[in-house]
């Protein structure tokens, strides 16, 4: 299959793999003719290779920038969101966004003092020391080249619709890999744009903490993803990896692999633990200053799902610690 033909033979469904500096791997973006011009889901990340590629793409379809008139974002990550400002630039699309997502982007954006007494805020009740809310906030502003210009954003409110290519898509909440994550969900072919909720060769972060503010992550995230899997959906063109369509099997299998997490974590628990002791005995040996924040935002997630679940107890104060029954 050519790089720029159709995804799906009929489907009028474009897919194009945008290179990325992350840890994420590569990101799929899809797009197609929407009812008034061009639609694009999730334009990945802002790399000149990435722009590049776009150019070509356009070109060899045979349609300019000017014809893409909507571009949907299913959440704020840079590997699906970085090219959106650019590319409203090259068209003058129309960009949106979940208001949840939006928010978070607002955090992004804050002064660096500001930023850093924010994230201690969230992070310091559970025994996180000073040091880690300055490096998260220095890679948050790492990352900002790869993400700006940021676009004129259009709110995305769930049960929003759009036309690609041969079907009408409804917008779905996803929350949990970010609070404002959505899923797009075509109504005829049952066809699934999942990002990041949904994919064959990962599992998904629970939780954008510190910046989340779910009680839950674990339940609402896979509550989520069963109403979604409820509906029919037949095949699913997520953000990484291939397109699949043993879509419940799937799903069980996540469910499975958070089972084994959460035994782990339980198991970890032996006497009162803050937060930040359970993480460094669990070790997971994070790369980036991202990867350990991802791994802590999980970890987070699975004592809170134990303890909302009546495996675990929970001190909310004045440091918040957990303990086994």
């Amino acid at each position: 299959m050519g790089s720029f033909e159709e995804l799906i033979p009929g489907s009028g469904i474009y897919q194009l793999t945008i290179p990325t500096n992350m840890g994420t791997g590569d990101n799929h973006t899809y797009f197609g003719e929407g009812s008034g011009g061009w639609t694009v889901i999730d334009p990945g990340t802002k790399l000149p290779a990435g722009q590049a590629m776009w150019k070509e793409a356009l070109k060899e379809i045979g349609i300019s920038f000017r014809q893409i008139k909507e571009i949907y974002v299913t959440h704020n990550h840079p590997d699906h969101f970085g090219l959106a400002g650019w590319l409203q630039e090259q068209s003058g699309a129309e960009v949106f966004l979940s208001p949840t997502d939006i928010s978070t982007n607002e955090q992004f954006l804050l002064p660096e003092k500001q930023h850093i007494a924010l994230l201690m805020e969230y992070m310091g009740p559970y025994g996180v020391p000073p040091s880690i809310p300055e490096v998260l906030v220095k890679e948050v502003q790492r990352l900002m080249p790869f993400i700006t210009p940021i676009p004129d954003l259009t709110l995305l409110e769930a049960g929003h619709t759009f036309h690609l290519g041969d079907d009408e898509y409804e917008t779905l909440p996803s929350p949990g890999h970010t609070d404002g994550h959505v899923s797009f969900l075509g109504k005829r072919r049952k066809r699934l744009l999942s990002g990041d909720a949904l994919c064959l060769d990962r599992v998904s972060q629970l939780s954008e903490w510190p910046y989340s503010s779910l009680t839950n992550p674990m339940q609402v995230q896979m509550q989520a993803l069963h109403d979604i899997v409820d509906r029919g959906v037949t095949q699913v063109l997520a953000g990484h990896g291939v397109v699949f369509d043993t879509v419940r099997e799937r799903l069980t299998e996540i469910e499975e692999e958070h089972r084994k997490r959460i035994n782990k974590v339980e198991k970890t628990l032996q006497r009162e633990m803050t937060l930040v002791e359970v993480c460094r005995i669990l070790d997971v040996k994070a790369r980036t200053p991202h990867e350990m924040r991802v791994s802590w935002g999980d970890t987070r997630a699975y004592l809170e799902y134990l303890w909302q679940q009546g495996r675990i107890t929970k001190n909310t104060g004045p440091v918040i610690s957990y303990a086994p029954k």
